[in-house]
């Protein structure tokens, strides 16, 4: 697992912050149990480096300082409204045994033979889901397989086997679905006709 080196940073001020990233680092908020807020702070660089290199759930190694390693979690990112470059990040410091609300990226695998067929084509509403619980349990990604969707079907998230999690979504959120659209084909009757001998 990746680790970013970060140092505390004591200003807190607009000013404070904005020279910082004049200068090439990202303000950040380290929230911990033990040592409350922390403001600290990283090279732009460094923080790009360890977020390609972790896939799926954004969890990582960071040092502060001098101090030992603590393993981290994305909890929040700021942009700015006009050009939706990253201004501030907060990371939520956690424990194997901590149960925490986190959104897990969803991953969808397969194809349905409608939609390889141009029978119908495939919506995908969401790209991630909101948990709750440990986060022992936590998994990286949720895999959500399509392959056996028919026309105009879906997958919602209370067809999911993650036994572990609980969805902060209903039950009822539709995470990816086939639609038949004016001019396809009705699959099903392509299906169903003779082939002609």
């Amino acid at each position: 697992m990746p680790t970013l080196q970060v140092q505390t940073r004591e200003k807190a001020s607009t000013a404070a912050a904005n020279r910082l990233r004049g200068e090439g680092h990202l303000p950040m908020a380290l929230l911990s149990k033990t040592a409350g807020t922390r403001m600290i702070v990283a090279p732009r660089a460094d923080i790009k480096s360890v977020l390609n290199a972790v896939e799926g759930l954004t969890m990582f190694d960071v040092k502060v300082d001098a101090e030992s390693e603590t393993r981290v979690i994305l909890k929040d990112v700021q942009r700015d409204p006009v050009s939706r470059r990253v201004t501030h990040i907060t990371l939520q410091e956690i424990a194997q045994d901590d149960v925490i609300n986190v959104p897990i990226p969803v991953r969808i695998v397969g194809e349905p033979r409608a939609v390889a067929k141009r029978a119908a084509t495939l919506i995908k509403p969401v790209n991630e889901l909101k948990v709750k619980a440990k986060v022992a349990d936590l998994p990286d990604e949720i895999l959500v397989d399509i392959s056996k969707l028919k026309q105009n079907d879906r997958v919602t998230v209370g067809m999911l086997d993650y036994p572990a999690l609980n969805f902060l979504t209903s039950k009822d959120t539709v995470i990816a679905a086939t639609k038949q659209l004016r001019g396809m084909t009705d699959y099903k009757d392509e299906e169903e006709t003779p082939a002609a001998e």
